[in-house]
């Protein structure tokens, strides 16, 4: 029998799909240490983001053959480790790009509309509507940095709000976008009224905003991060904002999670966070889910990989 560990959130029809193939025993707990008197024996790990997967883990499952994340991000593994011990790692990278595109919209959306301080002046019983002049996206200019599955999702939306679109990800072809106006970071910044990141965490993107690159943006700009927290230096971050009265930063993501409920964050009225929601939808978790047991059955039977981890790319040799 190939013993699996289901650790965090998969939905129910891919648990029933895998307990029902053969030759499979799948233990499945949200998180993995309640599973711990299975490790000795595990073959395989299905996980999510909130499996974090190190050193002193991997100690204490000496019998590990593959583990899947059915993520497209991929910080919470230990690669090093994992190559160390010959255990082959695959994950999901396009199965939470339509969830995470479309939380991407709706932060640049609130952004620009002031949905918190909407909802905050109707729940407190004011009625104010002079102090919530918003901004229309038709006639602005939206800064992508990255250019991956989310990215070219995000820029395909761009388009049905009739906005201009420069595009800054120094890996990609360009070859087989020539519609798109690629520019470097700064000059994509410094031209841009929203700026959205979509790269993952790497030693070039990591603050990737700070000190520097902020005084790129304009004085009205809007920051939107649904990446990876650590893109962003928050101390830098949390310098500029008082200065900057009219800069706007939509937050999914953070570089400790949960975020304290004592960050500074939450003190400045142009900043407005949600919990790292981009890929939480019924959706992108079935696909995800489905899509994670499918790698897991093709390996177990056929021994076939799919999407591995770290990827193959030029980026990839400069993974944190």
């Amino acid at each position: 029998m190939f013993q699996v560990l289901v650790a965090n959130r998969f939905s129910q029809h891919s648990l029933l799909k895998l307990k029902q193939s053969s030759g499979f025993d799948v233990q499945h707990a949200e998180d993995i240490s309640e599973m711990k008197n299975h490790w000795a024996t595990a073959q395989a790990l299905l996980i999510r983001s909130g499996t974090s997967i190190t050193k002193k883990l991997l100690q204490e499952m000496p019998q590990l053959k593959v583990i899947v994340s059915a993520t497209s991000g991929f910080d919470h593994i230990d690669f090093k480790e994992t190559s160390a011990r010959n255990i082959t790692v695959m994950h999901t990278p396009g199965a939470n790009a339509q969830s995470a595109a479309e939380h991407t919209w709706g932060l640049i959306i609130a952004s620009q509309r002031k949905y918190l301080r909407c909802v905050n002046q109707i729940k407190s019983g004011e009625w104010q509507r002079a102090t919530l002049m918003g901004q229309e996206l038709a006639g602005k200019t939206l800064g992508i940095i990255g250019f991956g599955r989310i990215g070219q999702k995000v820029y395909k939306m761009a388009e049905a709000f009739d906005m201009k679109v420069y595009v800054h990800d120094p890996y990609i072809d360009q070859v087989h976008f020539s519609k798109v106006n690629f520019l470097g970071y700064e000059e994509t910044v410094r031209k841009s009224d929203i700026v959205t990141f979509h790269v993952p965490l790497t030693s070039e993107t990591k603050n990737m905003v700070n000190p520097a690159s902020l005084d790129w943006f304009n004085d009205s700009a809007a920051l939107i991060n649904a990446s990876r927290g650590a893109v962003i230096s928050l101390d830098a971050l949390l310098n500029f904002l008082p200065d900057n009265p009219n800069f706007i930063v939509g937050l999914d993501v953070f570089p400790f999670e949960p975020l304290p409920k004592s960050s500074a964050l939450l003190d400045n009225k142009n900043v407005f966070c949600t919990p790292h929601v981009g890929a939480t939808t019924e959706q992108a978790i079935a696909r995800a889910s489905e899509e994670a047991v499918d790698k897991l059955v093709a390996f177990a039977m056929l021994q076939k990989i799919s999407d591995p981890l770290p990827p193959n790319a030029a980026w990839a040799q400069k993974l944190v």
